[in-house]
Formats: structure tokens, C-alpha cells, sequence
């Protein structure tokens, strides 16, 4: 039973655990996978099916997932029970606040920090003299990462690279490390809005049709920040440039961009030298959130780690990218930890 303490009002951190949430999942992947083997393979007998070899590699295709994903599953125990975490490796520190250690993670440099850290970080880095960047990476980023070497370098070039989500930690455990917390920019976002007194905020993104009613409750929502500017997120480079001397004369201290994974931080990579901002971060679909388009999952299943199950029942159409694109993931994290662990070893 995972033992939970609290480390802000909606985030929780496992502290210690004879099963944690993690691994329970985990299993429960293998016990669903084993299913699906069964039933192909009973679909098959009673189909009277000729056992040729491209039907039989699909079958064991089937078999063999169960054992990776057991193998995964196992993999996260011990890691979380026996393995020390490797050496810390210091990053560049900024006024009023520092950030701490990394975990390579696909080749990205993940930071682990508490919840309230990161809030604080953030907080620094918008008050800033240059443009800095952070972006949050979860199951779904990495697999694009790892399918574009561009996009990679992108997520790279970052200041600053949180970690969200189940999948994240999972491959972070692979790695020795067990993360502080779940940072996400649909949690963050708002705690940094509504504790850091004063900060000017413009938001790109979302659809034309919706940007006007975010803009409108966002006093609402954040009496302490102020909202300079607003724009969609449908933009050529035309329109682009015209947003960036808009974003400019408003001088915010951040900048969200909320366009979806590759695009935002392929945005902001692409205009970071022209932009006179203190932040700006990739937030994803924050903003259908705040339009009143999507609901947050119920505080239990997101420290259970499976807000993804209350996704897919709002957004039905990313069912490939967490059944099968989950499953993708922890291959490739399989696939990646060598060279994970060696460059993270020689930076330590």
C-alpha cells in the first residue's frame, strides 16, 4: 500500500511503498496484454486460421509483450527499493532560486525538483534579463523525440526540462532515480500565477474561437498576475513575426504557448532570439482547460498516476497514443538506458 505526503495542495510524491502506484500499474499493463494475447490467439484457433509465419510472428509479437512489460514492471521495484541515486549534476543557477539534479531520460535532460522548487525556479527565470525556456516532456513527447532528431535537439536546448507523468517516473525508476514529483504545466502554471505577485503574463494558443473567453476569466482566475496579451495559435512565419512584436510590446515576464507537442516548443525554439520575455513555456493543452473544454481528472487518479484513463474518456481519439504509444514508450526506454546511464554517469 503506498504511503502518500501531501507536498502542495493538489500534488502529491510516494514517499515509501510495498507496491506503489507504479508498479501496480505496471502489472496491470501485463495482465491486459496477456489478455489480448489469449484472445488472438483463441480468435486464430477457432477461426481454423492457416499457421503460416506471418500469423505466427504476430502471435508471438502478442506473447512477447507480456514478458517485456513483466520485465519492466520488476525492473521498477528494484529500482525503487535497492538503487542509490547516481551523483547530482548542477545546472546553471538563477536569481532567487537554483535548480537541481538531472536524469537523462531518452537522451533529454530531465531536472528533478520538488513541487514547490519548481514553482520557485519558474518564478526566477521569468524575471529574468534573457528569453529562458522550459518545457515539460511526458510518455507521448519523448516518443516524438525519439522518432526526430530535430526535435530533440529542440527539447534539449531548453534551460529547464520537467518531467509529467506515470510514464516519466517509470523510466526515471529504470535509471535509479525516484522524481520528487509530478510536474506538470496544468499544475504549475496556475501555482505560479497565483503566488508570484504582479507577473505579466501573454498567452498564444488554443482556437480562435475560444482565446477571447480565456482571456476574459483569467482575472478570475489570477487576481494576482496580470494578463498583457492574448493571440491564437494558428500562425505561418508571416504571422508569426507580427505575434512576436506584439508579445514584445507588451514586455510580459511569460510567455505560454499552448499549441501541442512538437509545435510549441518548435515555436518558441524557432523565435527565441527575437522575444523580449523573462519565460516562456510550453504548456500543451492548458488552455482547453482554462476555455472550459476539457475537466482535470479527480485528485485521486491523478496521484494514483492514471489521469490518462480520464483523458481518454474525454478525448477518445488519443487512444493510440496511450495504449499502444505507452507500450512504445517503455520499449524505448528499455532501448535508451545504456546510453542514458553512460551519459549520465559522465556528467556526474
Amino acid at each position: 500500500m503506498a504511503v502518500f505526503r501531501r507536498e502542495s495542495d493538489d500534488v502529491a510524491v510516494v514517499d515509501q511503498a510495498l507496491l506503489t502506484a507504479d508498479e501496480f500499474f505496471a502489472v496491470s499493463y501485463v495482465l491486459i496484454a496477456m489478455v489480448f494475447a489469449w484472445k488472438t490467439f483463441q480468435e486464430g484457433r477457432l477461426a481454423g486460421a492457416a499457421w503460416d509465419l506471418p500469423r505466427i510472428v504476430g502471435l508471438l509479437s502478442c506473447a512477447v509483450w507480456p514478458l517485456v512489460l513483466l520485465g519492466v514492471a520488476f525492473a521498477l521495484t528494484f529500482a525503487g527499493r535497492d538503487m542509490s541515486r547516481p551523483a547530482a549534476i548542477s545546472l546553471r543557477r538563477f536569481a532567487g532560486g537554483s535548480i537541481g539534479r538531472k536524469v537523462m531520460l531518452f537522451g533529454i535532460p530531465v531536472v528533478d525538483k520538488s513541487f514547490d522548487d519548481a514553482v520557485r525556479s519558474a518564478g526566477a527565470m521569468a524575471g529574468g534579463q534573457r528569453c529562458s525556456t522550459l518545457y515539460f516532456v511526458n510518455a507521448h513527447t519523448l516518443n516524438l523525440a525519439s522518432q526526430s532528431f530535430e526535435y530533440a535537439k529542440v527539447l534539449r536546448s531548453a534551460d529547464v526540462v520537467f518531467g509529467d507523468g506515470t510514464g516519466v517516473r517509470w523510466a526515471a525508476r529504470l535509471r535509479g532515480n525516484r522524481l520528487a514529483a509530478n510536474l506538470n504545466g496544468t499544475d504549475l502554471i496556475p501555482a505560479l500565477l497565483g503566488r508570484q505577485p504582479g507577473l505579466r503574463c501573454f498567452i498564444l494558443g488554443s482556437a480562435p474561437e475560444r482565446i477571447a473567453h480565456i482571456g476574459k476569466d483569467f482575472a478570475k482566475r489570477f487576481p494576482k498576475a496580470e494578463l498583457v496579451g492574448l493571440h491564437h495559435g494558428y500562425l505561418d512565419h508571416e504571422a508569426s513575426l507580427g505575434v512576436v512584436e506584439q508579445i514584445n510590446a507588451a514586455r510580459p515576464d511569460l510567455l505560454l504557448v499552448g499549441m501541442g507537442n512538437p509545435l510549441q516548443e518548435q515555436w518558441i525554439h524557432r523565435y527565441r532570439s527575437r522575444l523580449d520575455v523573462g519565460l516562456a513555456v510550453g504548456v500543451g493543452g492548458l488552455f482547453e482547460y482554462w476555455s472550459g473544454m476539457l475537466d482535470r481528472a479527480p485528485l485521486w487518479m491523478r496521484r494514483a498516476g492514471i489521469e490518462w484513463v480520464h483523458i481518454l474518456r474525454r478525448q477518445p481519439w488519443k487512444t493510440r497514443r496511450y495504449l499502444i504509444g505507452n507500450v512504445e514508450f517503455m520499449w524505448r526506454s528499455l532501448s535508451w538506458l545504456y546510453v542514458d546511464l553512460r551519459k549520465q554517469g559522465a556528467a556526474a
